[in-house]
Parts: structure tokens; sequence; C-alpha cells
């Protein structure tokens, strides 16, 4: 069996909804820095495709 990805996976889409529309940054400062704490851990990831659907 292979073994699964240990952290979260997550499309552009909830990303620009929660910037736009829900918590902004000003507004949720922390949100933001653990979600780039995350990102910067590789926790979280985006697939592959959203990198190839911008560029």
């Amino acid at each position: 069996m292979a073994d699964l990805f240990p952290g979260y996976v997550i499309d552009t889409n909830a990303l620009i909804d929660l910037w736009r529309r829900r918590y902004p940054r000003d507004v949720f400062p922390t949100l933001w820095q653990n979600l780039e704490a995350l990102i910067r851990s590789g926790e979280l990831v985006a697939p592959q495709e959203v990198l190839s659907a911008v560029t």
C-alpha cells in the first residue's frame, strides 16, 4: 500500500475565497500566518494542475 500524504491539499479557489470574501489578511493576520507556516513546512500543498493553469 502506498504511503498517504500526511498533510493538506487545497485548491486555489478556496484560498481566493478566504482572501477576498471571508477572512481578509488585515482582519485575520494570524490565520494567514498559520497558513503560510503550513505551506513553508510542506504540510499544505496545491495540486500541480493549479500551477499549470496559472502559467
